[in-house]
């Protein structure tokens, strides 16, 4: 086995080691240099792990967890992510390993377990190659939200890992959060729509295991669609399909007359779920689904982005997800 983890120790990674391949005490008086952009609190301890790391890029786009591209010396490029947060880094982990196994659409993971440094977390998995970055079409990702919906869930639970209900903040909670960010745009924190939308999605029996987070297209920060695959599945929950949907449709701007198509062409790849009786009670489920989600995320992400710098994309991307709602839903 060659590759950044195949050395490491085996109690970290569950592997048999080589022993035979030391750290070179040059790589040891080096490895300060290499790794000066990631925390220290993620490096410390583990050393055989990060000894075999020969070059570190961070991303330096706007996201919740620092991440970074990562050459092993063997040439193989991997993202390695840091965590604060122990449930989400493992629920990622176990995703990217489980279901990665199963579907060229995650980006494979090494381990099912999160690497552990003080006080943080480390995910780590394939590097996606810039060659295969290239975006794919709203129909493309139907299909394979269909897949997603139907699968993972089934896939997890063969593997032991049960998921956690989607979670959402209340009115108060939120509101908090709408007022300590920097207002920039002409949103309004509606509590009784918060209320209905999110109250709506709680009390849905149509779940499954859902992205939660699946930023694309017009959603410009940190998009967790990249090149035809799913990735950052920290917010891998059980909650309605809407959610992911309404995302979908945001993203690419999906009109609202052009809807029914595109939901018949999910349903179809999907299958018809066992708590309907028939393909239109299902239908009629996403389409009320997609409006309370469609508030529902765009709501989420504005008030997330203003709790980041004002660059000219944030305000740009808020303005357009808000107008995708006052023209197709309000």
């Amino acid at each position: 086995v060659t590759g950044l983890f195949s050395c490491a120790n085996d109690i970290t990674l569950g592997r048999v080691v080589d022993r035979s391949l030391t750290i070179p005490e040059q790589r040891r008086h080096s490895l300060k240099d290499t790794l000066a952009d990631i925390p220290r609190e993620a490096t410390s301890g583990n050393e055989e792990f990060w000894a075999y790391i020969d070059s570190v890029t961070k991303n330096e786009a706007t996201s919740h967890n620092p991440n970074f591209k990562v050459t092993d010396v063997y040439g193989k490029e991997w993202r390695l992510k840091v965590h604060n947060d122990e449930r989400r880094a493992k629920r990622e982990a176990a995703a990217n390993y489980y279901v990665g196994q199963k579907s060229h659409l995650i980006v494979p993971g090494w381990s099912p377990k999160p690497l552990q440094g003080e006080g943080v977390w480390i995910t780590k998995q394939e590097e996606i190659p810039a060659i295969a970055q290239a975006p794919r079409s709203v129909d493309y990702w139907i299909k394979a939200f269909a897949w997603f919906h139907r699968e993972v869930q089934g896939i997890m639970r063969e593997n032991g890992v049960e998921l956690d209900h989607v979670t959402f903040r209340t009115a108060d909670e939120e509101e908090i959060r709408f007022r300590e960010g920097q207002k920039h745009n002409d949103y309004k924190f509606n509590r009784n729509q918060w209320e209905e939308d999110t109250g709506f999605l709680k009390e849905s029996r149509y779940t499954t295991a859902i992205h939660n987070d699946p930023k694309c297209g017009i959603i410009l920060e940190g998009k967790n669609l990249v090149g035809g695959k799913f990735v950052d599945l920290e917010t891998l929950a059980d909650g309605n399909p809407s959610i992911d949907l309404a995302m979908l449709f945001v993203g690419y701007n999906v009109p609202e007359e052009l809807w029914d198509a595109k939901l018949v062409e999910y349903v179809t790849w999907k299958g018809l779920d066992a708590r309907y009786s028939s393909f239109d009670d299902e239908l009629q489920e996403l389409r009320q689904g997609i409006r309370h989600a469609a508030r529902f995320t765009v709501g989420r992400e504005v008030v997330a982005n203003s709790r980041y710098s004002l660059t000219t994309d944030v305000v740009e991307n808020n303005d357009s997800m808000l107008m995708y709602v006052a023209k197709n839903i309000n």
